[in-house]
């Protein structure tokens, strides 16, 4: 059985989606197969099977939504259930749900939506750790985002919505799509520009979703989300091997437009700094606070800034940012929770990018960090 069943509103989902639970006969109904072969899965009730995809991004499945059952500017609560199978058997595969791009042998899957002129767009993403939230029971992974139409996307009489993005040589069992509207329970939304443009700041779904990792290829580590015996329950640690010191846990802003010209925001969150030995054990470090250039420079952020949907448009990266916090706390509570606090005021420039990372950077190779508290506010 697939890890989870959703709640819906089924008036919307029938104008939105179409048989987004494959209950209907036959159950590929108002589904297409694009770059692959679609079926009914053996073993399972009512769930797609995607098969010979020959293209890791687009591969699998899609559906035509109808744009005049969704409101610009509104937001929408996007989840399904998938597993992967090695193609051709009944053999599951793990992915790395840390790894951001589609063209990585442990990619994810993902729900995006195209129009006419658009490129895709990613609005779900595979939650991770495996352990958590109910994801890989029994194989199975959980889907989940929001997003909020423009007008732009909705100019066209439908959007077509894809299942896919994983690797060529794995088919992709899917169940339980949806689209409803957010909810007091919904993950993601950010109501207003006086909130915390960090979604999932503090592990506090106990999962690491919005979260990954920088960087494609070579060595990144992975994402754990350990609870603690203290008040602040979940917390990130990025753990394992790391190849370059710019490989951190990187968050994709949900919501960029909150980023005008002239606005002022506070970038600030807790770290513990350490070392893991041959046997696992980690093993707290002292590291720089004042300087992120140097070999052994505390954790800080970088943000960068750039629009995929103009691929001429320079990106701007601030490079590692200085912790303020250093000013008056310049040594590290060793093996204890440390502060980063940096400002940055956007430009005309930053604020015309529709697409903004924030990001780990100065931590070197062979040290660890956990994380927790991760906030981005405006100050003015």
């Amino acid at each position: 059985m697939p890890l989870q069943v959703f709640s819906s509103n089924d008036e919307l989902e029938s104008c939105i989606l179409r048989n987004g639970h494959f209950d209907e006969e036959p159950a590929t109904s108002h589904w297409y197969a694009v770059m692959s072969d679609i079926t009914a899965a053996d073993n399972y009730d009512h769930a797609l099977l995607a098969t010979d995809r020959s293209n890791a991004r687009l591969g699998g499945m899609w559906q035509n939504i109808r744009s005049d059952c969704l409101d610009s500017n509104t937001w929408y609560e996007v989840q399904a259930n998938v597993l992967l199978r090695q193609a051709g058997t009944e053999v599951t595969v793990d992915c790395d749900p840390s790894i951001p791009w589609f063209t990585h042998e442990r990619s994810c899957p993902s729900i995006a939506i195209k129009n006419g002129h658009h490129l895709v767009e990613d609005i779900a993403w595979t939650v991770g750790p495996l352990s958590s939230s109910g994801t890989n029971v029994d194989g199975w992974y959980r889907l989940y985002g929001v997003f909020r139409p423009t007008k732009e996307i909705l100019d066209k009489n439908y959007v077509a919505l894809f299942v896919a993005r994983a690797p060529t040589n794995v088919d992709i069992v899917v169940d339980q799509v949806q689209i409803n509207p957010v909810n007091e329970f919904t993950v993601g939304v950010i109501p207003d520009c006086a909130s915390n443009l960090v979604v999932n700041g503090n592990a506090e779904t106990g999962d690491f979703r919005y979260w990954w990792i920088r960087g494609n290829g070579g060595d990144s580590g992975h994402i754990e989300v350990p609870q603690t015996n203290t008040e602040r329950g979940f917390v990130f640690r990025h753990a394992g091997y790391r190849s370059e010191r710019w490989r951190g846990m990187l968050q994709n802003l949900v919501d960029t437009t909150c980023l005008t010209p002239g606005s002022r925001w506070r970038i600030s969150a807790v770290f513990r700094y350490f070392e893991t030995n041959e046997d696992g054990v980690q093993i707290p470090r002292a590291c720089d606070k004042t300087n992120p250039l140097t070999e052994y420079s505390c954790p800080v952020f970088e943000m960068q800034f750039f629009s995929p949907q103009k691929p001429g448009k320079a990106t701007i990266n601030t490079g590692p940012l200085t912790n303020e916090d250093a000013i008056e706390s310049p040594e590290v509570v060793l093996g204890g929770w440390n502060r980063i606090v940096h400002t940055i005021t956007i430009s005309k420039e930053m604020a015309k990018s529709s697409d903004v990372w924030l990001y780990v950077q100065s931590v070197g190779t062979g040290f660890n960090y956990e994380l927790d508290d991760v906030e981005m506010v405006r100050v003015n």
